[in-house]
């Protein structure tokens, strides 16, 4: 009778006749077991494990119970008493497929891959139908670069379930690390046919694009990734970089602050506040290092201009380039990157006014192609030891001395696409009268002389300067050579911040920082750029790089900065991409984020708020809580006095508190989701101040828009569900304050437009808890007349 009530969902009443079951048969496991069953269904945890007890009391051989035992304690992260659970079940029935793969997750998550890997395989071998089991070793594969396997299991689970979208994605990813990439983007658009809201694939899509050099197509899917997720941290980074590879220099770089919001970003604490561009005449400010080396150097291109700015610089840098950069930026302090901030540092570096990542300088100094400095070079060798190298050098006879590298890149997809093989310089070591150096970091001696007993050619190397470990003693042989030859490295970086003259061998999908077609570059003026015409076709690069050479050497390395190459300059390619930018994006004021999230529940919302604001004689209109708390606690003054200058009104409304602080000499934004509410007298300005959107879009602005943030009579308007994404918006887009006020009431008005207005009522001891993120300057319970609680305020500072 209980099972039969349990299958019409009767479940009180079959719980009823389980007990009963029990009480006239003390022993009978199996109503212990469906008894139990019933709890795990209502998550009655508890009962269900001493229920589960008693079955296995009575009936030890019960695989079943054994096997919701281990459900139950892998449920509370208990692994060694659910694995003990999952053996027993296995020990009783070989063939428990569950068993296995549930055994395989546990491994899967305390890392014991390879033990994972055996249980997924069992789970496998038992039923043929385990998708998720090849899908979870087709993983741990690909996290392991053993991209043929992973891609063996990937086809195995589609095969399975035609229809796993997870699957399809995952082996786009696989299919892309092998070079792959028109293969992998296929993938990608089968995996989006399953689930269009797959926000990963669209991502995914992005990035095979990107590679393609699709890039207006891939910032497309990236935009698509967004809409899904306006949180999709990596979606937002990838635009980023197209952004900046087409030379569109005021989006990207705003995009590019997305990088501390990756999953996998590092972000360290520092006690300064974050530099928004201030004035830093008598100022102090710690330039922190991110990234690796070569883009560390990249953006020390920057750090002229820095120095020129700030009364004092404190640059942070990878321990290999300290004293490399002691000797090229004299006039600044420069420490090694430290572990932890603050341990172990003077109060003076504690006591900076400003910090700045070194990867946001460019979003400060170099918006526009003829922003980027244009200096020859930036970094100085040690005389006495490029000296040294020199003369080493001209020791191998006359001709030209050139410098070369063709491995790169950490990531297996990078370094396939980026990597050469020496076998493929032929056409360059045929060029008479030049004198080839290795700079190829790593171990490369075997491929070295096996050049020499292959062909004859001389690769010259020499001990005594590691670049993995003595930069600066690297920087210094570099400086001696006429020209560096190489693949996209971190030792192109440094050569052309050194001045010399290099030559970078792209692939067809290149990084970023390389823009489209062109020859140059802006952040290197000694660079030139030699790129693939199609995926791993370095055939064409090395023939056009080897004319070019020889042209170098009979003429001599005093006619490069005449040389003439082929194609266009960066300067062209970014006027061409910026009309194919204006045809993208029409009316959209440079920012295409800038959108309302098109769902039924913006919709809704917005209709209703329409309705509020067209009531007779504008009668919720003449409202404007901000305006009368501005007079009562001088939060205006506030920021008047801490330098205040931007200041976005999230929720706008009529305008009245917005039209205060223009008189005060702010400038000022704003934003609501409807657009009929601003005073007539703010119409002629509504372009410049309204923007209809939704709080919880985190795409409507880039990081650090405004220096201050205002949002009065708003939030308690928001369904409760947005609320701490909306703060985490307010966090993101606030360079340095925060005000708020939350209505703790319900609305007057709901019943004049049949429907209430104030979605989230609540009271300030919950509000206190939902502006944890930020450190609390001010706060206050104000009461009505009545003397109930009517508004919580907070004035609230950025946490940096």
């Amino acid at each position: 009778l209980g099972n039969a009530l349990r299958d019409q969902r009767r479940l009180d009443e079959a719980a009823s006749s389980f007990r009963k079951a029990i009480e006239l048969e003390p022993k009978f496991a199996e109503a212990y077991f469906n008894l139990a069953n019933l709890q795990l269904d209502t998550k009655d945890y508890q009962n269900a494990l001493t229920n589960l007890g008693q079955a296995l009391r009575y009936n030890p051989n019960l695989a079943e119970a054994h096997y919701n035992l281990g459900k139950v304690f892998q449920l509370f992260n208990k692994y060694e008493e659910a694995l003990v659970c999952y053996q027993r079940a296995v020990s009783i029935r070989q063939e428990y497929t569950e068993a296995h793969y549930n055994m395989g997750v546990i491994y899967h998550d305390l890392k014991q891959e390879d033990a994972a890997l055996v249980c997924y395989g069992n789970a496998l071998k038992t039923s043929t139908d385990c998708y998720d089991a090849a899908y979870n070793m087709g993983n741990i594969h690909m996290d392991r670069e053993q991209y043929a396997e992973s891609e063996k299991y990937f086809r195995i689970s589609m095969a399975i379930k035609p229809d796993f979208e997870k699957a399809y994605n995952n082996l786009a990813i696989v299919l892309r690390s092998q070079g792959k990439t028109p293969e992998s983007i296929e993938y990608c658009r089968r995996a989006l046919q399953l689930n269009p809201g797959l926000k990963e694939a669209c991502n995914n899509l992005g990035l095979g694009l990107r590679e393609d050099n699709r890039c207006f197509e891939a910032m497309h899917a990236f935009r698509q990734a967004i809409a899904i997720d306006p949180y999709y941290a990596d979606a937002h980074w990838n635009l980023a970089l197209a952004l900046l590879q087409l030379g569109n220099y005021s989006q990207g770089w705003n995009k590019y602050e997305w990088r501390f919001r990756k999953k996998d970003a590092v972000v360290r604490p520092f006690p300064q506040r974050l530099w928004q561009g201030e004035e830093l005449e008598g100022k102090r400010i710690l330039i922190t290092a991110e990234q690796g080396v070569g883009d560390q150097i990249m953006f020390a291109s920057c750090l002229p201009d820095m120095l020129l700015q700030a009364g004092k610089c404190i640059v942070e840098c990878d321990r290999r380039l300290a004293p490399l950069y002691q000797r090229s930026f004299p006039d600044a302090e420069v420490i090694e990157v430290m572990q932890t901030t603050g341990a172990g540092r003077t109060v003076e570096l504690l006591s900076t006014d400003f910090r700045a990542p070194c990867g946001s300088l460019p979003g400060f100094l170099g918006n526009d192609i003829d922003g980027f400095p244009g200096r020859k070079s930036f970094l100085v060798a040690d005389p006495l030891l490029s000296e040294s190298w020199r003369l080493r050098f001209e020791g191998l006879g006359e001709g030209l001395k050139v410098g070369i590298s063709w491995r790169g890149g950490k990531e297996a997809a990078v370094r396939l696409a980026r990597s050469t093989a020496l076998k493929q310089w032929s056409g360059l070591f045929r060029v008479r009268d030049i004198h080839f150096i290795n700079l190829q970091y790593g171990d490369c001696e075997k491929e070295i002389q096996d050049l020499k007993q292959q062909t004859g050619v001389i690769v010259h190397d020499w001990d005594g300067s590691d670049p993995l470990r003595d930069l600066d003693g690297f920087a210094a042989k570099i400086s001696a050579l006429d020209l560096v030859i190489s693949v996209d490295n971190s030792t192109v970086h440094l050569a052309a911040a050194l001045g010399v003259p290099v030559w970078t061998l792209l692939p067809f999908g290149c990084d970023w920082r390389w823009l489209t077609e062109c020859y140059d570059t802006p952040w290197y003026p000694t660079m030139r750029l030699f790129r693939q015409k199609g995926h791993g076709a370095w055939e064409s690069v090395f023939s056009k790089a080897a004319d070019y050479l020889a042209v170098l050497a009979e003429e001599g390395i005093q006619a490069y900065e005449s040389m003439s190459f082929e194609g266009k300059s960066a300067g062209d390619v970014i006027k061409d991409n910026r009309v194919q930018f204006e045809a993208e994006v029409p009316g959209l004021s440079g920012n295409p984020d800038v959108s309302a999230i098109a769902c039924d529940e913006t919709g809704l919302e917005r209709e209703k708020y329409r309705k509020a604001w067209a009531l007779g004689d504008r009668v919720y209109a003449r409202h404007s809580p901000g305006l009368e708390l501005s007079g009562k606690i001088r939060f205006l003054e506030f920021f008047k006095n801490n330098k205040v200058r931007s200041v976005l009104d999230a929720g706008i409304g009529s305008g009245k508190l917005c039209k205060k602080m223009m008189s005060m000499g702010f400038e000022c934004h704003g934003v609501d989701i409807a657009d009929n509410c601003l005073d007539s007298d703010l119409l002629p300005m509504k372009e410049q101040l309204l923007t209809v959107g939704t709080l919880w879009n985190s795409a409507l602005f880039p990081a650090a828009s405004f220096d201050a943030l205002v949002c009065t009579d708003v939030l308690e308007h928001i369904h409760e569900g947005h609320i701490e994404k909306i703060l985490d918006n307010f966090h993101f887009w606030a360079g340095k304050f925060v005000f708020l006020q939350v209505a703790l009431f319900e609305d007057y008005f709901g019943q004049e437009v049949g429907a209430p207005l104030h979605l989230t009522v609540k009271p300030k001891t919950w509000w206190d808890d939902k502006v944890k993120k930020f450190i609390i300057i001010h706060h206050a319970l104000l009461k009505d007349a009545q003397g109930n609680d009517a508004y919580a305020v907070y004035l609230l500072s950025k946490e940096r």
